[in-house]
């Protein structure tokens, strides 16, 4: 343990740290539980990224998902085909779960099958700001575009308050004709 933990974990007595020990083992039993492995390897399955969600903290829930589901042994295993195998794994949850605007790019990404799970994480990251430079760009066409039509709006309104004006000076024009005449 480091500074704040350790800070904190000197200070508890010998009684909270045996409660503190039987905490965290009831909590790693249940995490280790086969039902909630199952309930996790299925959710592994179906997870998607939230509309909100940045694609570093899906990678983040799909990793803590894995760990959970797997078990901390095949998620830190550094065995070449334990590792094959989650990154194969963890690749697909990825893709499968990207939001639509994003998968369609990364999809596109030439190489894709030959990239590991960091790899394709990456380019997921680029393919995000790829999206949110185009919605920038457009609400900034849209902030453009209103405030041409707000300025074009106003002209027209100087033209309409302009023609008034010219009706008056003709009307007042007749009938001074008029009297004039009579």
């Amino acid at each position: 343990m480091k500074k704040s933990a350790a800070n904190f974990n000197d200070s508890l007595t010998a009684a909270e740290k045996a409660t503190y020990a039987v905490w965290k083992q009831a909590l790693l039993d249940g995490l280790t539980d086969n039902t909630t492995k199952a309930r996790k390897k299925e959710q592994l399955k179906t997870l998607k990224q939230k509309e909100t969600e940045r694609v570093r903290d899906f990678k983040i829930r799909i990793d803590d998902t894995y760990r959970i589901a797997y078990g901390v042994n095949a998620a830190t295993s550094r065995h070449a085909d334990v590792v094959a195998l989650r990154n194969e794994t963890l690749k697909d949850v990825l893709l499968n779960g990207l939001k639509p605007q994003i998968a369609d790019l990364v999809w596109n990404r030439p190489n894709l099958n030959d990239k590991t799970y960091p790899e394709t994480v990456e380019s997921a990251e680029e393919c995000e700001k790829v999206v949110e430079m185009k919605k920038i760009t457009e609400n900034n066409d849209l902030s453009t575009a209103i405030m041409l039509a707000a300025k074009e709006s106003k002209e027209m309104s100087e033209e309409v308050n302009n023609l008034k004006l010219l009706l008056q000076k003709l009307e007042s024009m007749s009938v001074n004709q008029q009297k004039a005449e009579n």
